[in-house]
């Protein structure tokens, strides 16, 4: 359900506490009576949530002396970034577009002593080819570009120098591109040496990362613990079948030919059912969820007091338990959140009433929606391995809650094609039933690791399906166009939605 879009105050990833005592229910049945059970606790037990690192944006640019595109930290410090070069040793002046907000110089391309075989690249374009021959450092039989400052994006950080894949690709496909304008052997052969580099694993300064069955996949920001960003491994792949255009080497159709498997395997993993994810790393905090109401019978009353929600981590079965009833139910790392929350139902504090919104609410309220029942949780201590492909990070949740009146009940999750806005989308399974009998029971279902994901915006969605239409140029097979349309669905869904 769609509601008005409220801006978020608050994003972050927490930690893990001490667990309180788990409530008693049959753990075959998804909903189950409980019989009271009295809990004692402590005020402000919750965790202080941990702040993400500053992210890693080049906001500005100018060409340095030499003519070579050159962003800004926010620091206000000059670095060079390896895919910006490639993209002006492909596009040449075009990249001056890039360029704004310069007080550096007045972006001068000064003069370049060219050679015959230059042919009708520009001098730009010339430079940038020089800054990326000269500036290569050789490992094993190949060549590397390291980007010479620290990276964060969301809960990741990469200190400085590391490689990237993505930047690879672009380095081999501006070689390419300037093999086929000038015929220069030179670059057909620094494109190769490029292309080795995807065989080198990250604990010896590649970005290759061997998934648990033997598969492999080729990391944009390789870490200890690879997040498996989706777009560096697919425009990776994309490179080097375009080498295989213009040599037969063994060694680059073998490394192609493991990117293409990689992606039918496991491209599932990132396909939520309405938009495609950045990469698998979980979102760990602030994972808002929403009990809403799914019947037309809208009244006043209370429909639930919920006591308290677990959230298990189903490979470890670690918990997190936000225990509802308490003087800090609305603060916290752990919290609920909305004016559909009431007091709590009995004297003791045991729970606290929800009501359905929609009857007082006919339009969304100032800074919010219609249904106002937000719970913000945590994942629990997130233990994650090199090898974690191949078992999704699935939590299971359990609620608590005393029965009172009859209901169709759901719980959705925020959706990551919003970011900063509330946005929802119906968790698999999270429905069911209430009768109004008055008994305290539990609810159990599973949240997906496919809906744990960060937010991913639309130009990102596009660029997926891009890569995805390429990748079928490239091969002919069908796979890649099935996956690339129906995620082009969920983009033309979210486009109509937006209006």
């Amino acid at each position: 359900m769609r509601g008005k879009k409220i801006l978020l105050l608050v994003f972050g990833v927490l930690l893990v506490t001490a667990g309180i005592l788990s409530p008693y229910y049959l753990k075959n049945n998804k909903e189950t009576v409980y019989q009271r059970e009295t809990v004692e606790f402590k005020v402000n037990e919750k965790p202080k949530p941990l702040t993400l690192p500053s992210q890693t944006p080049l906001v500005k640019h100018h060409l340095d002396k030499n003519g070579i595109i050159v962003a800004y930290l926010p620091d206000g410090k000059e670095v060079y970034n390896v895919f910006e070069i490639a993209t002006q040793a492909m596009e040449g002046e075009k990249v001056l577009g890039f360029i704004k907000n310069n007080n550096k110089t007045k972006n001068v391309i000064p003069f370049v002593p060219r050679e015959e075989e230059d042919g009708k690249l520009s001098d730009m374009q010339v430079l940038a080819l020089r800054w990326l021959e000269n500036n290569g450092k050789k490992i094993e039989d190949g060549l590397i570009w390291e980007y010479k400052f620290d990276n964060a994006y969301n809960d990741v950080q990469v200190k400085a120098p590391w490689p990237s894949a993505f930047g690879q690709a672009h380095v081999i496909k501006a070689f390419l591109s300037a093999y086929k304008e000038t015929k220069q052997e030179k670059y057909k052969e620094l494109a190769i040496k490029t292309a080795y580099t995807y065989d080198i694993p990250i604990k010896k300064g590649g970005f290759k990362s061997i998934l648990q069955d033997g598969s492999v996949f080729f990391e944009e920001v390789p870490t200890e613990k690879p997040t498996h960003i989706l777009n560096g491994h697919m425009i990776s792949t994309v490179a080097l079948l375009e080498l295989t255009r213009i040599t037969d080497n063994k060694k680059i159709k073998r490394l192609a030919s493991q990117g293409l498997e990689t992606i039918k395997k496991y491209i599932d993993l990132y396909d939520t059912g309405y938009w495609s994810k950045y990469d698998l790393n979980p979102k760990k905090g602030e994972i808002i969820l929403r009990v809403a109401f799914d019947d037309k019978n809208m009244n006043n009353n209370p429909v639930m007091s919920i006591d308290k929600i677990t959230f298990q981590d189903m490979q470890t079965g670690k918990e997190v338990i936000l225990d509802i009833g308490r003087e800090d139910d609305f603060s916290g790392a752990w919290r609920i959140s909305g004016s559909d929350w009431l007091s709590s139902l009995d004297n003791d504090k045991a729970g606290r009433i929800l009501i359905d919104g929609r009857n007082r609410n006919k339009q969304p309220v100032k800074g919010g929606t219609t249904m106002n029942t937000y719970i913000i949780m945590q994942l629990p201590e997130w233990e994650t391995k090199l090898k974690q492909l191949e078992k999704p990070f699935d939590v299971k949740v359990n609620i608590r809650y005393q029965d009172l009146q009859r209901k169709d009940i759901k719980v959705q999750i925020q959706n990551i094609n919003q970011g900063n806005y509330l946005d929802f989308i119906d968790i698999p399974d999270a429905k069911w039933r209430t009768t109004g009998d008055k008994k305290w029971k539990s609810y159990e279902f599973v949240i997906p690791s496919k809906h744990l994901g960060w937010y991913m915006g639309v130009d990102y969605q596009k660029y997926h399906i891009r890569l995805l239409e390429e990748l079928y140029q490239f091969t002919n097979d069908l796979f890649f166009m099935d996956i690339a349309e129906r995620w082009r669905t969920y983009l033309e869904t979210y486009s109509e939605n937006d209006k």
